[in-house]
């Protein structure tokens, strides 16, 4: 059972297969087959539905009771009918008015499906808004793009507000600065390594301009769709989401120098694959978006700490070093290039027999006195280069925008705004 267990918090296999293993042992009551089926199913009935739930809870409560290591990582708790009620978060929790949802809350100021909670690396719970009518808000900020959680922070949904939970390892090393006087990032536990990582960061631009021009409701709708996209995508190419930067996004590789080639390669159809998804949202909300929704894409391979970064009470457990910071920098010269995706000179070695010397060149990057030597390209170069990498995948060239008709638009005239912050209410 501990085994068990334990996979059903971690992801590591289908977890309505094995709460069967409990529901057998501990719930006899309950019909075996009903864990096989999809609770959001129009066909099942809301008895049916119910009972769905109650596996789950009870499933993740006995977890609760095992020895430390194998506790849930995180819950949400929220008053209804004037009882608590604790409910446990997986890889994704849902949140909505309706009981199709993992976290199912009735209020009619709730959208059927209004938010989730996703997990999203070591220990990182993210809040996202999926198009709600009436919003979801993050200790009294409206949630517009992904926002982390930490433990006790409140989440505003209708008129009711979920407290979120999480219990953390104990801090096994201070080094803070006490004055210091910058957000500079600080290890702060044993637990730290120095590993090679290939870094992908990809950023939405002209995302300030973008977030004035259309309603708030319609930009969460759109960010709630691209995050939950990127996400698969990246979890299609093996990466791992470091973290969310405000529109930004950061996915790591670890790799080994026998599998550094890989890694560069993966990073490249992750790179394709949010290219695709612009060009499919762009498409959806024609008539919302003022411009075409356009990405720059910084990719950097080299050798980076893994560990506890900030102070103790918003511990954030990512990659830092100089590898991580020249992946940013890519990113925003890409737009000073009037390319889409520059890339670092070690990702680049991996992959130099395909791209062609000509599209090398050297910048000057902030934090840095000489010149580095990248490789600079346009999505339809970054095509042709992934159909030569992977002649055997089935991979297709994606049409510009399709019949989508838009006012052109000079990306120079809109100013880099970097990663966004968390917009106010």
């Amino acid at each position: 059972m501990l085994v068990t267990t334990s996979a059903v918090i971690h992801g590591d296999a289908n977890p309505r297969e094995l709460w069967i293993d409990y529901i057998v042992e501990e719930e006899r009551a309950l019909p075996r087959n009903l864990l096989f089926q999809n609770p959001s199913d129009e066909n099942l009935d809301l008895h049916d539905v119910s009972l769905y739930h109650k596996c789950k809870s009870h499933c993740y409560r006995l977890i609760a009771s095992l020895p430390g290591e194998y506790h849930m990582p995180a819950s949400v708790k929220v008053t209804l009918s004037g009882q608590e009620m604790e409910f446990p978060c997986g890889m994704l929790e849902t949140i909505g008015r309706v009981d199709t949802n993992d976290i199912p809350v009735p209020d009619p100021r709730i959208s059927r499906s209004h938010a989730v909670i996703r997990y999203l690396g070591d220990c990182k719970y993210y809040i996202m808004d999926v198009g709600s009518a009436n919003g979801t808000f993050l200790n009294g900020q409206r949630v517009v793009i992904p926002a982390a959680l930490n433990d006790g922070d409140k989440i505003g949904v209708g008129d009711h507000e979920l407290i979120f939970h999480q219990e953390m390892e104990p801090e096994e090393q201070r080094v803070d600065d006490p004055n210091a006087l910058d957000a500079t990032p600080t290890i702060v536990t044993n637990k730290r390594q120095v590993q090679l990582i290939t870094i992908l960061v990809a950023d939405i631009r002209g995302y300030t301009v973008m977030a004035e021009e259309i309603p708030v409701n319609t930009l969460a709708n759109i960010l709630g769709k691209w995050f939950k996209t990127v996400s698969e995508i990246v979890e299609k190419n093996g990466g791992m989401i470091d973290k969310l930067i405000g529109d930004a996004v950061m996915v790591r590789w670890q790799t080994t120098k026998e599998e550094m080639r890989d890694s560069v390669v993966s990073a490249l159809k992750t790179a394709w694959g949010l290219y695709a998804a612009s060009l499919d949202l762009t498409d959806e909300f024609t008539h919302e978006l003022p411009y075409p929704l356009k990405i720059g894409v910084g990719i950097n391979t080299g050798r980076a700490m893994l560990g506890n970064v900030g102070a103790s009470n918003l511990r954030d457990y990512t990659a830092v070093g100089d590898a991580v910071n020249l992946a940013f920098r890519f990113e925003t010269a890409s737009k000073q290039l009037e390319k889409d995706v520059v890339i670092g000179p070690d990702s680049y070695d991996q992959v130099k027999e395909i791209v062609v010397p000509e599209r090398k060149q050297s910048v000057t990057v902030k934090g840095k006195v000489r010149p580095i030597d990248i490789c600079a390209l346009s999505f339809e170069e970054l095509g042709e280069v992934i159909e030569e990498l992977c002649p055997d995948d089935d991979f297709e060239l994606t049409e510009p925008f399709g019949q989508t008709q838009f006012i052109p638009v000079n990306y120079e005239d809109i100013e880099d705004d970097g990663p966004a912050t968390q917009v106010q209410k």
